[in-house]
């Protein structure tokens, strides 16, 4: 089959948009991932709210031995295409499906640095990802009269 992405990036934001199309002949099983594997040292404070669609991590500081700060990391899917399922790989990566046989799939992914000062902690970073999760699903709408 084929993919086609198209990448939306707005300038002083966490997330990235991103938009797939599938060219291909049956059923489709395609979904954005996140790596958050213990094996690879990505375990971190993991939080989901999987009806609202989105996994986020925030790695602890200190990882690598020396103290860097904390990356935090987040999937989230297009509220049309809240999951219908979820899966975890081997390594530990996560997984968001929406329900199979789709041909095209919208999601934002974004990440942060506790050194860029903008997000110190988890608590505050998974209230960010939530509350962009509850901002896509509740659009400001604008009549004019």
């Amino acid at each position: 089959g084929e993919e086609t992405r198209r990448v939306t990036l707005d300038r002083g934001q966490f997330f990235a948009h991103f938009r797939a199309r599938f060219q291909r002949a049956g059923a489709l099983q395609a979904g954005p991932g996140l790596d958050c594997g213990k094996a690879r040292q990505h375990d971190g404070a993991i939080a989901r709210d999987l009806a609202a669609g989105w996994i986020a991590n925030w790695e602890p500081d200190g990882v690598d031995g020396a103290d860097t700060g904390s990356i935090a990391t987040a999937i989230l899917l297009d509220p049309a295409d809240a999951p219908a399922a979820t899966a975890t790989d081997a390594l530990g990566c996560e997984y968001l499906f929406p329900s199979a046989g789709r041909t095209s799939l919208g999601y934002w992914a974004g990440a942060t640095w506790s050194g860029a000062g903008a997000v110190k902690d988890a608590k505050a970073w998974h209230a960010l990802v939530r509350d962009f999760a509850a901002a896509l699903r509740n659009p400001i709408k604008v009549s004019i009269r």
